[in-house]
């Protein structure tokens, strides 16, 4: 099954509903579909469709639809330089629990016949933001074999207490504030929305996680500042946590709560 740039948007009075699946039985069917964003689309409607367009949340929506495995290409007006997504980067994502391969453009194109039209057709339809039909690539079949590597590594939060008693006896339930202070680095992961000629460079996160932890510092510095000075009478500790492990996949606040 073709199915545009697989995404599934949900619509509210800012956001415009787009959903690449309508009318489309995709259950025990292998699906194909676009990677990233359509390239001429506003930078108010990029960042909109930013978060329902990364490869973990399109095999999601293929999966959670009963798809047999989802596809990947990068179709001929992607601006990425790679047209093979490097799995190995966001390990964390496979845990989607779907097979998911990335193609490149030639070998998507043997999978539509001429009545389904070229790729750069198909992509130059979608590439304005509007939804287009899915379809059945007739006479197409797909086989794979899929492996899974188990990356591993160590994440540490950093967290600390003020207690609102002398005694230092914790006082449940806390207060937290929290911030994650992982970032994108140079952009390896899937997330990363950077322009072909911003690849490789350091993604600072000044509106992510940079402004949330400095956030976080201001509050806990006030309020600390507040208890030395015998002004804060709290009924319960304030707990100052910076999660880690946010940016693949909520890694450390979910250990925290665990």
């Amino acid at each position: 099954i073709f199915a545009g740039y697989g995404r599934r948007v949900p619509g509210n009075e800012e956001v415009q509903e787009y959903d690449s699946y309508v009318h489309l039985n995709v259950a025990d069917r292998w699906v194909l579909v676009f990677r990233d964003l359509p390239q001429e689309i506003t930078p108010e409607r990029r960042q909109q469709l930013a978060r329902f367009s990364s490869p973990r949340r399109k095999a999601s929506f293929a999966r959670d639809l009963g798809a047999k495995g989802i596809i990947f290409v990068a179709g001929p007006t992607s601006k990425v330089q790679n047209e093979l997504i490097r799995f190995d980067s966001a390990a964390s994502a496979s845990g989607v629990s779907i097979a998911a391969i990335s193609i490149t453009n030639d070998l998507a194109t043997k999978l539509l016949s001429d009545v389904d039209g070229t790729l750069l057709e198909n992509q130059s339809q979608l590439d304005d933001g509007s939804m287009a039909m899915g379809f059945i690539l007739e006479g197409a079949k797909v086989g794979a074999t899929i492996e899974i590597e188990r990356k591993t590594g160590t994440g540490r939060n950093v967290v600390a207490r003020l207690p609102m008693s002398d005694g230092g006896d914790p006082k449940y339930p806390f207060v937290v504030v929290g911030a994650h202070i992982d970032h994108l680095g140079r952009g390896a992961g899937s997330n990363s929305l950077a322009r072909d000629e911003e690849r490789d460079l350091v993604h600072q996160g000044a509106d992510d996680n940079a402004s949330g932890v400095a956030a976080m510092l201001e509050i806990a510095q006030y309020l600390a500042d507040q208890k030395r000075a015998g002004k804060l009478k709290g009924k319960r500790d304030l707990v100052i946590a910076g999660w880690s492990g946010e940016e693949l996949g909520l890694f450390g606040s979910k250990a925290y709560a665990d």
